[in-house]
């Protein structure tokens, strides 16, 4: 379809969402030294900076949920730490406040977003990078248990990595990121990507297996 966003800078892990009327996209731009969230002016291909929550550090891989009229925002400080942080706010475009529990985890021990947060089965999950045998072989998940502006808690799932590289194809040396949309049938469509060699991170749509989770 054509060029949805373009900077001069790497753009990847796009959270996109519909809130009040309207799609916002807030993608991961560490390298920038800053965070953006555009709103569309034509979906899904004409977009427009809407606010920029963060300036002048480390915004790795940020993750957006809206629970009970709040927005919490999770982000890696990659280049400044490898913090796991959480903020909050009632508005998309001011007054983001860092939770008390913030950060949630330190120095690289399961702090890198891998996907979305989202529910399945009535529970709250989102998933981060496997990184004991290198970058990004697998993902992780966590189950938050509680998410309100004073208290946080979440737990690490027993099986896991969840995914992991595999095979002698696509997905070889690693998958980091993993996301899924219920479907109006009630199935779950899960798309992750995979690294082989050389080839660098990439979603392969021909080659890629989709993954379906049933209710």
């Amino acid at each position: 379809m054509g060029i949805a966003i373009q900077e001069p800078w790497h753009l990847s892990f796009p959270n996109v969402f519909y809130q009040d009327g309207e799609w916002y996209m807030l993608p991961e731009m560490d390298a920038s030294g800053e965070m953006r969230i555009y709103r569309a002016t034509d979906f899904p291909m004409h977009w427009e900076v809407y606010a920029k929550p963060f300036t002048g550090q480390s915004y790795a891989d940020p993750m957006i949920y809206r629970k009970d009229g709040i927005y919490y925002l999770w982000f890696n400080t990659a280049r400044d730490g490898d913090d796991l942080r959480l903020y909050y706010s009632d508005r998309l475009n001011a007054d983001w406040t860092e939770h008390p529990a913030s950060p949630i985890r330190r120095a690289g021990d399961d702090t890198r977003p891998a996907g979305r947060i989202s529910e399945l089965n009535g529970e709250l999950l989102y998933f981060v990078q496997e990184h004991d045998n290198g970058y990004g072989t697998g993902t992780i998940a966590y189950r938050i248990e509680t998410l309100t502006t004073t208290e946080y808690k979440d737990t690490r799932l027993d099986d896991n990595p969840i995914l992991h590289k595999y095979g002698e194809g696509w997905a070889k040396h690693g998958m980091h990121h993993l996301s899924f949309v219920k479907k109006q049938d009630g199935q779950y469509l899960c798309v992750t990507d995979g690294l082989h060699a050389a080839l660098h991170w990439r979603w392969d749509w021909l080659n890629m297996p989709q993954f379906f989770l049933h209710k």
